[in-house]
């Protein structure tokens, strides 16, 4: 279980990729791998979701920056489209996803 202290620092990272034909097959692995790397308390994998034209990954803890790094060099690991990004969600956004875009191109 969470603490609440946990929760109240996590921050967001979104990680989009386009769909292609590879998509769902490597789902799986990068959610295993997120819970390998991450420490599961702080830091976690929510969950992923196809949504309209990509896939998003959903990454919380207290250092945006972290999580976008780490991201970078899993997702790196898998022959995945061109065109994958993260979006450091601003506070108070992540229902809708706005804040700092980084490109992994």
């Amino acid at each position: 279980m969470r603490t609440e202290a946990a929760e109240v620092e996590r921050r967001e990272v979104q990680v989009h990729v386009p769909l292609d034909a590879s998509y769902p097959s490597y789902v799986e692995p990068l959610l295993d791998e997120f819970a390998g790397r991450l420490d599961g308390e702080s830091e976690f994998c929510d969950d992923q979701e196809e949504e309209w034209d990509e896939v998003s990954f959903y990454l919380y803890g207290p250092d945006q920056d972290r999580l976008v790094a780490l991201a970078r060099e899993v997702f790196g690991r898998y022959p995945l489209p061109g065109g994958v990004y993260a979006v450091k969600t601003s506070p108070g956004r992540e229902d809708t996803g706005e804040g700092e875009r980084v490109a992994f191109d």
